[in-house]
């Protein structure tokens, strides 16, 4: 593990950007993760996050700030879409996923949520239940690696998700309807 110095500036700066949209008790399993050490070379805790963060004078952004970047949980909730459409929205490239740090939450700009391009397309997927017809951008016809087997673009551009078993024994891969 890596230990931590109090007045390393790469440390202060991550610890800064991680509070303004996170919890310290996240930042610290963040941390944690990273195999980062305080400066007693101890696992960082919330409490720990809490004193750095109190000594050098690193302040949680102010409730609108959070309000910028969205979770992947919150992303969802609020376009009010399953876990499926919001990879779906991602994979057609209609919003773009941000990351601060390794294992840090996947969070996603609330003006990208809010833009025509997103609402026209949740429009479209409460209406008819499903993406209109084109897939992935740039041809890109596997959502995942193709030795998985676990997801397939059919002709007309819808994933469907098929057991593996059946995608190894040649199914077609189309969906039904």
């Amino acid at each position: 593990m890596r230990r931590g110095k109090q007045n390393e500036p790469s440390l202060i700066e991550l610890i800064r950007e991680l509070a303004s949209t996170l919890e310290e008790a996240e930042i610290a399993r963040i941390l944690n993760m990273k195999g980062v050490q305080d400066a007693r070379g101890l696992k960082w805790t919330e409490s720990r996050v809490r004193t750095f963060r109190r000594t050098h004078h690193l302040r949680t952004g102010p409730a609108q700030d959070r309000d910028e970047y969205l979770s992947g949980d919150r992303a969802m909730e609020y376009l009010g879409v399953s876990r499926t459409a919001l990879h779906a929205l991602i994979a057609r490239g209609a919003i773009t996923k941000d990351q601060i740090t390794d294992f840090a939450p996947w969070r996603f700009a609330k003006a990208e949520l809010d833009s025509d391009e997103v609402q026209g397309l949740i429009g479209y997927l409460r209406q008819h239940g499903r993406f209109a017809k084109g897939g992935p951008p740039n041809g890109q016809g596997r959502l995942f690696d193709s030795n998985k087997g676990l997801m397939t673009e059919t002709e007309r551009g819808v994933l469907c998700v098929r057991d593996l078993e059946l995608w190894r024994a040649g199914s077609s891969g189309r969906c039904s309807g």
